[in-house]
């Protein structure tokens, strides 16, 4: 199942059906991996520094740099698909948390693990422009100045979430007029500020 343009190779396409408590020890690869998750919520290391990545969001691990994963105990586990591939370009503002915010890292990945097993030739060419598309939706993601918004947010909302939380008191967190907010909000997220927050309480 190789794809390869240049120096970019497709190498593999996996799902991870994480239980509650799941662990995966330290790891370190030869080459890049993307995780995108499709449910539930997991943290991640990624040298040393430690996110909390949830449904909507994906990870880029770069190639030779040591990661780890969890299943919060909190929470019931998480679904992701992964990809492997090689790409020499590959951005350092790449790596780490991005914000899928229009779902098409989702979409693409699914669509790479669904054809992963065909040798059909039209089917190898699909796949070789579905990899050609996520690298480029993962450049255009990892220059978004949009996300900034959305990490202030829902760590506001994670403080105060046993509180009643109004749009108003949202909008004021972020510095910005309530209609401005919810608009910015909704562009950088995909879903509406208190979409959000009831996200965010469900989950804990």
């Amino acid at each position: 199942m190789k794809s390869v343009f240049g120096n970019c190779e497709l190498l593999h396409v996996g799902r991870v059906n994480a239980p509650r408590g799941w662990h995966l020890g330290p790891q370190i690869h030869d080459h890049h991996e993307l995780v995108v998750l499709l449910s539930g919520a997991t943290r991640a290391a990624l040298a040393g520094h430690v996110s909390r990545i949830a449904e909507g969001e994906a990870l880029v691990f770069p190639r030779g740099v040591v990661h780890e994963e969890w299943a919060g105990a909190e929470a019931g586990g998480f679904q992701s698909l992964y990809v492997g591939f090689t790409w020499g370009g590959l951005p350092s503002s790449m790596a780490g948390r991005l914000a899928d915010r229009d779902g098409r890292l989702r979409q693409l990945v699914r669509w790479l693990h669904m054809e992963r097993e065909s040798d059909h030739p039209e089917i190898r060419m699909a796949r070789a422009g579905y990899f050609r598309a996520l690298l480029g939706e993962l450049a255009r993601l990892s220059g978004d100045e949009l996300y900034p918004i959305v990490e202030q947010v829902r760590s506001f909302v994670r403080r105060h979430l046993a509180q009643p939380l109004r749009v108003e008191d949202l909008a004021a967190e972020a510095g910005l007029s309530k209609y401005h907010f919810i608009r910015t909000y909704r562009d950088a997220a995909g879903r509406t500020p208190m979409a959000e927050v009831r996200a965010l309480r469900l989950a804990r």
